[in-house]
């Protein structure tokens, strides 16, 4: 029986700078991941915003329409 274990040697503990390494390189990704997040937040804002006012420039254009309609009588912006 001890024979069998004569072969088995103890695995020395793994040295500080694979830690290192590892809580470098995992502070890295998470800083990459959280930089491409708040790109893409930007981008999408961008567009919402862009998307607004046009929309907004729109409703103005309507709302001149209307105005025509309605002779003044109704709402007018220079109220």
């Amino acid at each position: 029986m001890p024979e069998k274990f004569h072969y088995i040697i103890p695995a020395s503990p793994p040295s500080a700078d694979i830690f290192a390494t590892y809580r470098i390189t995992h502070e890295f990704h998470r800083e990459a991941t959280y930089r491409q997040e708040l790109k893409d937040y930007y981008q999408w804002y961008q567009e919402v915003a862009q998307q607004h006012q046009q929309e907004l420039q729109q409703m103005q254009r309507e709302a001149k329409i209307f105005r025509l309609f309605l002779g003044r009588r109704g709402y007018s912006s220079e109220q």
